[in-house]
């Protein structure tokens, strides 16, 4: 049998869609803000301080979810099972007209990962309202948590709407399609 490097890197990060990190490259690729991934990134490993978390550790009271105090704040709640978060995830997929029915973290990136008929860039562009959704999200429960000031959905939706098209006014370049820049220039925010 022989050695070899690829392989046994292969093996180990198993970056396929089948393998567990296949969401990897849509979360940091070049279209999403460094932040926004790494807060995605961490939410989706589950690794991020939720109230659930907080709440064992004896950091918190309680392991309520402080935007809608209908359920135990953990990741899976937060992203995006929360009625805010629900809402939130409706309005920008509606405004990309992104017909998924996939509604947690975990089930969009795997309708990322098989986006038949999907161009690049709207991947990108996908990808990057994912995580830009995420990171927003987790701002607003930490802006709940730390400083008790509570942000409407609308106020929510706008600054998602706003990072995605002024991070992908980077890539809106010569090698995206005129239907796609089209499609990108027609985004209102």
């Amino acid at each position: 049998m022989r050695y070899s490097i690829h392989e046994v890197y292969g093996k180990i990060l198993d970056l396929s869609e089948n393998g567990s990190l296949y969401w990897t490259r849509f979360i940091w690729n070049a279209c999403v803000v460094p932040k926004h991934a790494f807060i995605t990134w961490l939410a989706n490993l589950n690794r991020l301080k939720t109230r659930d978390r907080l709440h064992h550790m004896g950091i918190t009271n309680s392991s309520d979810c402080l935007i809608c105090d209908t359920a135990t704040e953990d990741t899976f709640h937060l992203f995006f099972s929360c009625c805010y978060s629900r809402k939130c995830t409706i309005e920008v997929k509606l405004w990309l007209d992104w017909h998924s029915s996939s509604e947690n973290l975990q089930g969009l990136l795997r309708w990322l990962a098989r986006g038949k008929g999907l161009s690049r860039f709207r991947k990108r562009i996908f990808a990057s309202s994912l995580a830009t959704t995420t990171y927003h999200l987790w701002r607003v429960q930490n802006l709940a948590l730390w400083e008790e000031k509570f942000q409407s959905v609308d106020c929510t939706v706008r600054h998602i709407k706003r990072d995605i098209k002024t991070r992908g006014y980077n890539f809106v370049k010569n090698s995206v399609s005129e239907l796609d820049k089209i499609w990108f220039g027609d985004l209102v925010v």
